[in-house]
C-alpha cells in the first residue's frame, strides 16, 4: 500500500555543500508500486522537493535518486511497494557521514512570499524554540527570516497518488505551542478527518517541516514589524537529545514527535516538562462538520497586538473554518500577556451557506478548574460559560462572520437569565393558555410579548408600528436556536415557536432603538 510521508535526508559527505540523495541497504529505488517482496522498491517518481512562492503548488520539483539536496533541504517520498497496512512503520537505512556544526538555507520574500521545505539536518532531534528564536530579529538574528511559525505535514490516511484524495493537513507550532493539523483544505480530500499528533517543542531525526517568509503587507505596516528573507540558521545549539516517542497523557513528557505517519487512537501530544505557561485550545465544528483547532497562549513575552513567532497566521484556504482575528488578520495560534478580565480575543469565523456550528474547549494547561472562560456574542449581548458546555449557535450569515464572537474570561454584567426577561413568565393565567393578557396593551412608543401556549406561537403587538429589525429565539442557555427576519410592521404579528423539547426559552425582538424580550416555557 502507498503511503505518503515527509522525511528529510540526514547524511553525505563532509565536503560537499550539495548532497547525492541515495536510498540503499534493503531499499533501492524504482518507479513501480506493487508485486515486489525483496527487495523493497521506493519510487523515486515520487521523490520531490519544495522552494517556491506561498501556494505554488506547482513549485514542487522532481529530484529522483539521482537529484541533488542541499544539506538542510527537506523532501516528500511515498512508501515502498508491495502490501503493507497504512499504520505498518517502515524502517529506511540512510549512509554516509553526519550533519555537524552551522547549516544556512536561503529563503527569499518576493511580493508573495516563498515557502521552503526544509528539515532537522542532524542525527539527533532539536529544539523548535531555539530554532525559531536563531531566525528571529531582536533577539539572537540582525533580521526577521520567515514568519515565526513552522508547518507539519500530518498524513492521517489514504492509499492514493492524486492530490485530491489525500487526507492530511498541516500543524502549526511556534512559541506558543502547537495546534493539530485537520483535512479541510479544498485541494485535498477535505473529509474533516482529524490529525491525532499535537507538534511538541522537539523536531525528531528525519523530520522536515515549511517555514514561509510571507506576512501581510498591512501587519508590516500597522505593527512596523518585516520579514527580511535571509539565510535559515541550523546550528549545533539546536541540538538536543530527545527520544522519539509520544506522550499519551499530555503531561510530564518531554519526547519529540514525527509527522506525516499514520496511526490510530488517542491522539498523541508532547509537552515540554518545564512547561507551566497558561494554554487554552478552542475547538470549532463548522455547519458542514469541519473541524478547526486553534490555540492561545498566555505569556509575559507577548503583547496584546502580534508578536512575530508567538502568533501563528493561517496558510490554510478552507470552505468553513475559525481563527482568531489580530487587526482583522487570521491565525491559529496567538500568544498574548495574560487572561486578565480585560482580555477580549475576537474569532473570525467561515461559513458557505451559514446554519449550526460549535464552539468547544479541546484542552486545557495549567488552567484552574474554576478559571471561567466564555464565548461572547456582541450583537446580543450574551455571555456562554464554556467551562459548563459546548456553546451551539445558529447563525445564518454565510462568508465571514467578523466582529460578533470572542472568547472573554469575565462577563461585564452577570444577569439571572442569558436575555433580559420580559413580561410574564411559564404559563399564562386561568384558561387563556397564554405568557401576558390579551386585554394588556402597551404603553405609547412600546410593544408587547404575548407567548400562547395553546398556538406555540409568540404575538408582538406593536400598536404604534415601531420599526422592528429582527426577532431570535434562544433556549435557556443563551444558544441561539432561530432567527426571525423580515418581520412586517403591522399591529400584531405572530411568530411561530417550532419547538419539541420542554424546557424554558427566551425571544428578543430588536427594534432600531432598543429591544423587548419574553421569558416561557414551552411543555
Amino acid at each position: 500500500m502507498i503511503t505518503v510521508s515527509l522525511c528529510f535526508f540526514v547524511t553525505g559527505s563532509e565536503s560537499d555543500e550539495i548532497y547525492t540523495l541515495h536510498i540503499v541497504g534493503s531499499v533501492r529505488c524504482g518507479y513501480e508500486t506493487g508485486g515486489f517482496t525483496d527487495p523493497r522498491r521506493v519510487s523515486e517518481y515520487w521523490l520531490h522537493k519544495f522552494h517556491g512562492t506561498a501556494n505554488n503548488y506547482y513549485a514542487w520539483e522532481p529530484i529522483g535518486s539521482t537529484g541533488t539536496l542541499k544539506v538542510g533541504e527537506g523532501f516528500s517520498m511515498k512508501g515502498t511497494s508491495g502490501y503493507a497496512d497504512v499504520e505498518d512503520p517502515q524502517n529506511y537505512t540512510f549512509v554516509g557521514m553526519p550533519n555537524n556544526g552551522r547549516i544556512t538555507l536561503n529563503i527569499g520574500v518576493g511580493a508573495e512570499g516563498e515557502n521552503y521545505l526544509v528539515g532537522n539536518p542532524y542525527p539527533s532531534a532539536i529544539d523548535s524554540y531555539e530554532f525559531i528564536l536563531d531566525n528571529l530579529a531582536n533577539r539572537r538574528n540582525g533580521q526577521n527570516i520567515f514568519n515565526g511559525s513552522i508547518y507539519f505535514w500530518d498524513h492521517f490516511a489514504g492509499a492514493s497518488h492524486y492530490l485530491k484524495e489525500y487526507i492530511g493537513g498541516y500543524a502549526t507550532y511556534n512559541l506558543s505551542g502547537g495546534t493539530e493539523a485537520i483535512s479541510n483544505d479544498e485541494r485535498v480530500n477535505d473529509n474533516d478527518a482529524e490529525g491525532t499528533k499535537k507538534p511538541g517543542q522537539y523536531i525528531p531525526v528525519g523530520q522536515a517541516f515549511f517555514v514561509n517568509s510571507r506576512l501581510d503587507p498591512s501587519i508590516s505596516e500597522s505593527q512596523g514589524i518585516t520579514v527580511h528573507g535571509g539565510d535559515i540558521l541550523f546550528k549545533n545549539s539546536q541540538r538536543i537529545y530527545k527520544r522519539e516517542g509520544i506522550d499519551k497523557n499530555a503531561q510530564g513528557s518531554d519526547v519529540s514527535v514525527f509527522h506525516s505517519q499514520e496511526k490510530k487512537g488517542t491522539k498523541q501530544t508532547t509537552v515540554n516538562q518545564a512547561e507551566l505557561r497558561k494554554r487554552i485550545w478552542i475547538k470549532f465544528i463548522s455547519p458542514a462538520g469541519y473541524h478547526r483547532q486553534i490555540l492561545v497562549t498566555a505569556d509575559e513575552n507577548a503583547t496584546s497586538g502580534f508578536d512575530l513567532g508567538y502568533d501563528g497566521p493561517m496558510i490554510e484556504n478552507n470552505k468553513e473554518d475559525m481563527y482568531w482575528l489580530i487587526n482583522g488578520y487570521e491565525f491559529t495560534i496567538q500568544g498574548v500577556p495574560d487572561f486578565g478580565k480585560e482580555r477580549i480575543l475576537p474569532l473570525g469565523i467561515k461559513t458557505a451557506e451559514g446554519g449550526e456550528f460549535t464552539i468547544a474547549i479541546d484542552e486545557l494547561q495549567n488552567i484552574p478548574a474554576d478559571f471561567p472562560i466564555y464565548v461572547r456574542d456582541s450583537i446580543n449581548d450574551l455571555y456562554h460559560d464554556l467551562r459548563n458546555s459546548d456553546f451551539k449557535v445558529r447563525d445564518t450569515t454565510s462568508g465571514n462572520i467578523h466582529g460578533r464572537y470572542s472568547i472573554v474570561f469575565h462577563k461585564a454584567e452577570d444577569p439571572v437569565d442569558p436575555v433580559d426577561p420580559g413580561t410574564g413568565e411559564g404559563e399564562g393565567e386561568g384558561d387563556t393558555g397564554e405568557t401576558g393578557s390579551e386585554s394588556e396593551e402597551p404603553s405609547s412608543g412600546e410593544i408587547n410579548l404575548i407567548y400562547s401556549s395553546a398556538e406555540k406561537a409568540v404575538y408582538v403587538k406593536n400598536p404604534d408600528l415601531l420599526p422592528v429589525k429582527n426577532a431570535i429565539l434562544y433556549n435557556n442557555l443563551g444558544q441561539e436556536i432561530k432567527r426571525f427576519g423580515a418581520i412586517s410592521v403591522e399591529p400584531q404579528v405572530t411568530l411561530p415557536i417550532e419547538i419539541y423539547s420542554m424546557g424554558v426559552y427566551y425571544i428578543r425582538v430588536i427594534l432600531e432603538e432598543g429591544s423587548k424580550s419574553l421569558k416561557f416555557l414551552v411543555e
